[in-house]
């Protein structure tokens, strides 16, 4: 199946999602069975023939090192069989009895070093380097990016609007956002315009895959970047403070990266703002 054919047959099965299916899930899953289809691809193996699943899961444990991608790429390869046999194309699931491996609430978000981020900052161009940063450290989603508009920005206090919450920027944030107005050559650009023009996060995605090629950093997904943020709102302010800059609902969202920094159950001291934050 060629490159063009994949996308074809990717934007049909996607068709078959419930029509309430949240964009971000079905960005997810397109990405995953995208990954599927070209490992069916480099063994020879037919989509519609019995094979049994575990040679899948094996090569996933061989590629990814975290048990999270794992269990997630198996999850969405099996959608994909799930909307085909509904769709009578399909009749059998070899995916069906096959599991990843267990992992730890903690341990399934992945997130991206600060080493790592530093790497792929060295390998970035001047857009690329403003949407690491906004995701890194201001810890924006990638529909919060491909939404984010200019006058959502604001200049005079390093404060970034977005979803009805204010996220205060570290300089090298805001420098890297003045470098990209700058770069764009054109006039200032009005309150409203897209700050990127990004047709959907998949292209961020894209740029990010061949990012971490060139920095020789692995690949977490989009995500991650923004996990990465978490942890670092975690070391400087309080947990209602980071749910707040992350737009978490409840405690139990943050639970995981609250183990995954190493944090005890409930954190105590001085209460810090958002302030402390852009001035740290």
């Amino acid at each position: 199946m060629e490159a063009g054919d994949i996308d074809v047959f990717l934007d049909w099965t996607m068709s078959l999602m419930p029509a309430s299916t949240k964009p971000s899930t079905i960005s997810n899953t397109r990405s995953g069975i995208r990954v599927f289809l070209s490992w069916l691809q480099s063994k020879e193996l037919p989509l519609l023939d019995r094979w049994n699943g575990n040679e899948y899961a094996l090569w996933l444990h061989s590629e990814f090192p975290a048990p999270a991608t794992v269990k997630n790429r198996l999850s969405q390869a099996r959608k994909l069989y799930e909307l085909l046999i509904a769709a009578d194309v399909a009749s059998f699931n070899p995916l069906a009895k096959t599991r990843g491996p267990r992992n730890q609430p903690h341990e399934r978000r992945p997130f991206y070093q600060p080493g790592e981020i530093e790497l792929l900052l060295e390998e970035a161009n001047i857009q690329q380097r403003a949407l690491i940063l906004l995701s890194a450290h201001a810890g924006l989603s990638g529909t919060d990016i491909v939404q984010l508009q200019f006058g959502q920005v604001h200049w005079e206090n390093g404060e970034i609007t977005v979803t009805g919450r204010s996220i205060p920027s570290p300089p090298e944030l805001i420098q890297a956002l003045v470098a990209w107005q700058q770069d764009r050559n054109k006039e200032m650009p009005l309150p409203e315009e897209p700050m990127f023009g990004l047709l959907n996060d998949r292209v961020l995605r894209r740029q990010l895959i061949k990012l971490c090629a060139l920095a020789n950093v692995p690949y977490h997904g989009w995500y991650a970047l923004r996990n990465a943020a978490g942890l670092r709102f975690l070391e400087k302010v309080s947990r209602e403070e980071t749910k707040y800059l992350l737009d978490l609902k409840g405690n139990e969202s943050l639970r995981p990266l609250v183990l995954q920094a190493g944090l005890p159950d409930r954190r105590y001291g001085k209460r810090r703002t958002r302030k402390d934050v852009q001035n740290s």
